[in-house]
């Protein structure tokens, strides 16, 4: 009698557990299914650094993610932040030990800095970073083909780790950078001597290299205002132009408007060239202007802190693309327009007055 007792009882059990296991099975089944992970720009920067030996500074990235992802936060207000990582060697972890994070948040830019844009630079000149307690100074540049870049005193490779033409950029460099580094005396360069000659619109052509740079770095929009050749303004001198690229996200409510497109990309281009160490020179104290640019409309550069500002916009990328007759600067937001000048204008620079940089005779046009 127990035994049949007994083997009830286990039966009922095992109905009761089957039925228990049912609906836990149903409430899974009908359950939302689980999202995965979003791609952050981080993601790619520190495999990459893993797998070509800077495994320390992959794994301390990995650690202050947060802090790092906040300290970017406060340094730009872009929906798509920039970044450039210089890495020390492992080698250098290991007989130094683990830096402070004021130490560690030296090795990194809020700017995705491409060679070009470090290689402009003259000595002395400031990098932005994300240290609240220490500056980077250019020490050692050289523009040509030798691509030796110094910060610091501290050498820099003279190719990218990473750069797959996202945000992210990174570097091998020597060392930490020291923070109480004593910056080189700057040249002594008068913004009013910039030389910004001819600067007067052009016939558009051989724009196909430029355009696929923009197209990989998610610039796609102002690629096809290039490809379109919007400008339509005849010389027999060699074209010359700066152009100012907005992320893709920022002209969104332009995309397919064809009749807004010149007026936008007028707003976006200089025709002549323009480097960014040009653009941080010309910046200084009360900024410059390059007035009646079309219609009355001018752009206003200012600068400090090594960074530089179009109409109150912040360069992100600088020099993301440029030749002798071509620069191309990338912003996360567009530039704003005739009708949102004078507010932005106001607010980011005073309203302070602005040297005069050029004002070409409107019958060129």
């Amino acid at each position: 009698m127990e035994m049949v007792l007994s083997s009830s009882l286990f039966l009922a059990a095992v109905i009761v557990c089957s039925i228990c296991t049912s609906i836990t099975f149903a409430q899974m089944d009908t359950s939302p299914p689980l999202q995965q992970p979003q791609y952050h720009p981080l993601t790619g920067a520190l495999q990459t650094l893993s797998d070509s030996g800077y495994v320390a500074m992959s794994l301390t990235i990995e650690l202050i993610a947060k802090t790092l992802i906040s300290s970017i936060s406060n340094a730009t207000t872009a929906t798509t932040p920039s970044l450039t990582i210089f890495s020390p060697p492992d080698s250098v972890f290991e007989e130094l030990g683990q830096p402070s994070l004021r130490q560690l948040l030296l090795q990194f830019s809020p700017l995705a800095l491409s060679m070009s844009a470090l290689g402009s630079q003259s000595v002395g000149s400031e990098i932005p970073n994300l240290s609240p307690s220490g500056s980077l100074y250019i020490s050692c540049s050289s523009p040509d083909d030798s691509r030796q870049v110094s910060i610091n005193g501290v050498n820099v490779s003279r190719w990218p780790v990473f750069d797959d033409g996202g945000p992210v950029i990174a570097y091998a460099v020597d060392n930490f950078f020291p923070s109480n580094f004593s910056p080189p005396k700057p040249a002594t360069t008068n913004p009013r001597s910039v030389q910004i000659s001819d600067c007067k619109l052009r016939s558009s052509s051989l724009l196909h290299e430029a355009s696929i740079t923009l197209k990989s770095r998610g610039y796609s929009t102002m690629a096809s205002f290039l490809d379109l050749q919007l400008f339509g303004f005849a010389s027999t001198s060699p074209m010359k132009l700066t152009v100012f690229a907005p992320v893709d996200e920022a002209l969104v409510q332009y995309t397919g408007n064809i009749m807004a497109y010149q007026s936008v990309l007028i707003a976006h281009v200089l025709p002549c060239v323009v480097r960014w160490s040009d653009l941080k020179e010309i910046g200084k104290n009360s900024g410059a202007a390059f007035m009646d640019y079309a219609n009355g409309f001018s752009m206003n550069v200012s600068s400090g802190n090594g960074e530089v500002y179009v109409n109150g916009v912040r360069i992100s990328v600088p020099d993301m693309y440029s030749n002798d007759w071509i620069v191309i600067h990338g912003l996360n937001e567009m530039i704003p327009l005739e009708d949102e000048l004078e507010s932005r204008r106001e607010s980011n620079f005073g309203g302070g007055r602005y040297m005069e940089v050029s004002a070409p005779d409107h019958n060129e046009f």
